[in-house]
């Protein structure tokens, strides 16, 4: 019986301002917290989504391993989790482009774009610090991206 639960922020992407709490264990895979987010935000079960944690004011992380655990990715509790819903065109809204805005990268969503991932490099820059190692069927991070944004020059944030 787990004792302390982790409480997160939870939010959609087309409106960061409303976010609504909820608990989780710390053994609940990042596909439960999306399904709980699409509950929570009348999200239909067809619909593509992806899942970003915000770790800073401009520090985001594509959540990309549905298999993790909360623990596995390690969230911590308070954090931002935010589900993006896949635009009808196919596009993602944090990509979509705008033509009359420099802002921030170019894009009307209020999460920046990523950097363009560097030719040539191998995933290391993808790999949080201080996870797990050796913990089962490669359940590191290394899928997920963490990126920092300050003005109009991305750089590849640490995360603290």
């Amino acid at each position: 019986v787990e004792v302390y639960y982790i409480e997160f922020q939870l939010a959609e992407n087309s409106n960061l301002e409303e976010t609504k709490k909820k608990k989780f264990s710390k053994s609940d895979t990042l596909e439960h917290i999306q399904n709980v987010m699409r509950e929570e935000f009348n999200i239909a079960t067809e619909a593509d989504t992806r899942l970003w944690n915000k770790y800073t004011s401009n520090t985001y992380e594509q959540l990309a391993r549905l298999d993790n655990t909360v623990q596995d990715a390690g969230l911590f509790s308070g954090q931002l989790i935010i589900i993006e819903i896949k635009n009808e065109d196919g596009t993602w809204p944090r990509q979509a482009r705008s033509t009359g805005t420099l802002g921030t990268n170019g894009s009307t969503s209020p999460i920046p774009a990523p950097p363009p991932q560097p030719l040539g490099t191998s995933s290391s820059f993808d790999k949080k610090e201080g996870s797990p190692v050796g913990t089962g069927a490669s359940t590191s991070t290394a899928s997920s991206s963490r990126y920092n944004f300050s003005g109009t020059s991305a750089t590849y944030g640490d995360g603290g």
